[in-house]
């Protein structure tokens, strides 16, 4: 399922910083990225996963939805299988 979770205020947990910067990500270009995230099935009760897209690259992100925007809890490079999940999801958006 794609999402657009643009717009909202985003945290970064101290653990998400430090795998951002591990993986030479840049996360102002994966704030912007947000607005086509592939959100997966829950990863627990709370928390989100989803994937998106940054020039080239596969970012996953584990999240929490909170009112006031977005807590990031941790990030890193997609895996292939992770990669193939967010291309079936956006192709499947597209045909809709």
């Amino acid at each position: 399922m794609i999402k657009n979770l643009s717009g909202r205020r985003i945290v970064w947990t101290k653990h998400a910083a430090k795998e951002v910067l591990e993986d030479n990500f840049n996360p102002a270009l994966i704030e912007k990225c947000l607005d086509r995230i592939a959100k997966f099935p829950e990863f627990n009760e709370n928390k989100n996963r989803g994937v998106t897209k940054l020039d080239g690259r596969y970012c996953t992100l584990i999240y929490v939805k909170m009112k006031l925007g977005l807590k990031v809890v941790t990030c890193w490079e997609s895996s292939q299988n992770e990669i193939k999940e967010y291309r079936r999801a956006v192709r499947g958006y597209k045909n809709k």
